[in-house]
């Protein structure tokens, strides 16, 4: 039988069952004598403790996303009028598009300022988001 989704969202399903039996169910214990609800135990009991692992997975997410190159080169190689055109495709492009050797230089260039760019991005998204994660 067949799943749904990908591989990749079935195994990300499974590191996040994983993680939430990493919360203390004391704590949802001692929500209930309380009177607390179903959100009201999600937004303050399950998703503090996870914030930290939803952090590191959202930047993981847009590295992810910022080197997308397989699909667009299999299916349309750009695209008509660069349609589908992403970052490391562009690199391909420079490097091996018209003759091999001659964007190097270029490829090489547009990948160290990609390379630099999302290691400020991630350094900047981890000290705004330092509060929330030693709340």
């Amino acid at each position: 039988m067949r799943g749904i989704g990908s591989p990749k969202r079935r195994a990300r399903a499974a590191k996040y069952a994983v993680f939430l039996t990493a919360v203390d169910a004391d704590l949802y214990d001692a929500a209930s004598v309380d009177g607390a609800g179903l959100w009201h135990k999600i937004w303050h009991i399950t998703l503090p403790q996870l914030r930290g692992v939803l952090l590191i997975t959202l930047i993981l997410q847009i590295i992810g996303t910022a080197q997308v190159f397989l699909e667009p080169f299999l299916f349309t190689s750009g695209g008509p009028a660069n349609a589908t055109l992403t970052v490391l495709l562009l690199v391909y492009q420079y490097a091996f598009g018209n003759s091999v050797g001659v964007g190097f230089g270029d490829a090489a260039a547009l990948s160290l300022m990609l390379a630099a760019f999302l290691a400020v991005f991630s350094i900047v998204f981890m000290r705004a988001t330092r509060s929330w994660s030693t709340r």
